[in-house]
């Protein structure tokens, strides 16, 4: 088996297993198990409505929040929209999820509770608000401001304990509006780092490659030329150049090709590196480096380490895979796998199953060669007009070479097969195209011994097919010559 067939046995999590040895990812803030909450106070409760804001986003100025993850205050901008300063004072690429920003901005203006649990609480520790989960302060443009402390969750569904700082009674609030205020500064960095595709004004991707430390050959994958429709050669629009030459399943490659548009990821883990941190989420030698050229643009992405989470029973889970993209270069993510479909992807996966149909008039000339036969077809015009030479004559029908063509271009990889071998040639198809810029294709068919035959595609065993497929081929070309019937099934 060649170099490419060996490495498509080694499997991603072999290299998962390896990496998880590494001591320093814990530091990365995966997530830590959760506190055990007290027990439930049972306390009378008074029904009430008290509000504590009511301004809109718009008014306020800074919010600071303290809790057990960070400490950082998010201020209003000359903008209109709001910063985190902690990441502002930094000076590097950060982009910030504005809408996120301002919904933090408008809970803390707008905040109001329904009901009072406590009037005059002795024990704040069993509502989680002697050492409370977040502690929030916020400026508000009329001179007024508010400080509150979050607590735990309390028993009516989706609200929290809290108090305003300072004072001992206690309310249950929301927890849509309280639960922000327990992220970390990473939380507010963008987490979509490009644009979705759109094939109305998006550039043709053009190329796409792949390094990755299993593979001994980048995957190298190409757009097709675009050409007239009167002259399409095939439905495919990306052709794998490396390891080998054959077309992508337009569909099967899809993430592949255009994964890099709407890239999103899970989580911001980082700002701001040193080579040693680096070395720590496996960025100094990525696992998989991608790059995708779309017009004039490159996107380049790498790949480091994957993120382990044990879960309660002791088992071990892939969370995901820390990475660096060219659009935010100062922003460690971490990103799900299945956003990252090139860390798994191999050719045999992304191959086209009928992997060459180039459209017949499209072609200068056909040569079909068996053992006891040479075809070769000169092909002028287009479908509006024009002749076809069978070996320099002139074919007053045409109809029986589209049927016979139809056979040929229905060919269907069925297995790969990328190994030596030694076997019998059966047959032979090469396409000439009008088109100079595009090379030939020649497909080999040769015998196995499992009732299979060898598809060669350009010098390269490519697939295996049955041999149903070939016994009719030979028996098609035949028929052609002596006037018979084309059979297409097989």
């Amino acid at each position: 088996m060649n170099k490419l067939g060996n490495n498509l046995k080694i499997t991603v999590f072999s290299l998962i297993g390896l990496a998880v040895l590494g001591s320093t990812i814990a530091v990365l803030k995966l997530t830590a198990p959760k506190e055990e909450a007290p027990e439930e106070p049972d306390v009378p409760a008074v029904s009430d409505e008290t509000v504590f804001t009511r301004l809109t986003a718009d008014d306020v100025i800074s919010v600071s929040v303290k809790n057990q993850k960070d400490e950082y205050t998010v201020s209003a901008d000359a903008n209109g929209g709001f910063i985190v300063n902690e990441l502002n004072d930094l000076g590097l690429n950060i982009p910030l999820n504005g809408s996120l920003l301002t919904n933090l901005a408008s809970n803390v203006a707008e905040l109001s509770s329904k009901l009072t649990v406590e009037e005059n609480a002795g024990d704040l520790d069993k509502y989680g608000l002697l050492s409370p989960s977040a502690q929030v302060r916020a400026q508000f443009a009329d001179g007024t401001s508010i400080a509150f402390c979050v607590g735990i969750e309390a028993p009516a569904p989706m609200t929290v304990y809290f108090r305003l700082e300072g004072e001992n009674k206690v309310y249950t609030v929301s927890s849509y509006k309280l639960n922000p205020f327990l992220n970390d500064k990473y939380y507010w960095i963008e987490k979509r780092l490009t644009e979705e595709y759109d094939p109305q004004t998006a550039p043709i991707i053009s190329r796409v490659t792949i390094n990755r430390a299993d593979l001994d050959e980048p995957m190298l994958i190409e757009a097709l030329p675009e050409v007239p429709l009167e002259e399409t050669r095939t439905f495919n629009t990306h052709k794998l150049v490396s390891p080998v030459s054959v077309e992508l399943d337009q569909e099967k490659a899809r993430f592949v090709v255009y994964g890099m548009y709407g890239l999103t990821a899970l989580e911001a883990v980082s700002v701001g590196f040193s080579e040693s941190f680096y070395e720590t989420v496996g960025l100094d030698e990525p696992f998989c480096e991608v790059q995708v050229r779309s017009g004039g643009k490159l996107f380049e992405l790498k790949i480091g380490l994957p993120a382990v989470e044990k879960s309660e029973d002791g088992v071990d889970t892939l969370k995901g895979w820390f990475g660096i993209c060219s659009e935010v270069p100062d922003v460690l993510y971490l990103f799900e796998p299945s956003a990252l479909p090139w860390v798994y992807a191999v050719p045999e996966d992304l191959m086209a199953e009928m992997f060459l149909t180039p459209y017949i008039y499209s072609l200068d000339r056909l040569i079909i060669e068996t053992e006891s036969a040479r075809l070769e077809f000169t092909i002028t015009g287009d479908a509006n007009g024009g002749d076809i030479l069978l070996n320099g004559e002139k074919l007053t029908d045409d109809r029986r070479l589209k049927d016979l063509y139809q056979y040929l271009v229905g060919a269907k990889g069925e297995w790969i097969f990328m190994e030596e071998s030694k076997s019998e040639f059966i047959a032979r198809i090469v396409y000439k195209y009008k088109d100079s810029g595009f090379p030939d294709d020649t497909v080999e068919y040769y015998t196995a011994d499992d009732r299979k035959s060898v598809v060669r595609l350009n010098g390269e065993n490519i697939f295996k097919c049955r041999d149903l497929y070939t016994t009719r081929l030979v028996d098609n070309i035949d028929a052609f010559l002596s006037g018979g019937d084309i059979i297409q099934n097989w």
